[in-house]
């Protein structure tokens, strides 16, 4: 196992950093965790624990602003996110990871969600998303088996 600080730009040319932990295990296979609003993934508890337990290399990222990343956290917006999130996924792609499995908490499930087609697997910790909307989609959904939901 090897542990070192990842420094890349995002598409503004803000560096951002985080925490990559090479597994020798699957070389293939990359864990990607990002934290939620104002927390710094590098230093979460949950994500060093997840990623000290997985048998595959893990990066765990600051976005733009936060913990160990360049920038000014001000200009945060979710889109601002998604595409820290995508320049992470470029650079793990770039260093011969096939399959990146996404792992985020809070706001970052709402970023995930506009890029999820880059990711392979999207694991949620406390979701930040509109339950409201999802609840009435299930709810509808279990009633109309035969119907395509168009709203």
């Amino acid at each position: 196992m090897k542990i070192e600080l990842l420094e890349f730009n995002n598409i503004n040319r803000e560096i951002l950093r985080g925490i990559f932990v090479s597994k020798n295990k699957d070389k293939k296979k990359v864990a990607l965790m990002v934290g939620g609003f104002e927390r710094s993934a590098t230093t979460q508890k949950k994500f060093k624990v997840l990623a000290d337990n997985l048998n595959i290399s893990s990066l765990r990222l600051d976005y733009t602003g936060i913990g160990l990343s360049d920038g000014d956290f001000s200009d945060l917006t979710v889109q601002n996110l998604a595409t820290d999130i995508k320049s992470a996924t470029e650079v793990l792609n770039e260093k011969g990871f096939l399959e990146v499995i996404v792992v985020c908490h809070s706001l970052s499930a709402c970023a995930v969600s506009l890029i999820a087609n880059c990711f392979n697997k999207i694991v949620l910790f406390a979701p930040a998303l509109n339950q409201k909307e999802l609840l009435r989609y299930w709810f509808v959904d279990s009633l109309e088996k035969e119907k395509e939901i168009d709203w």
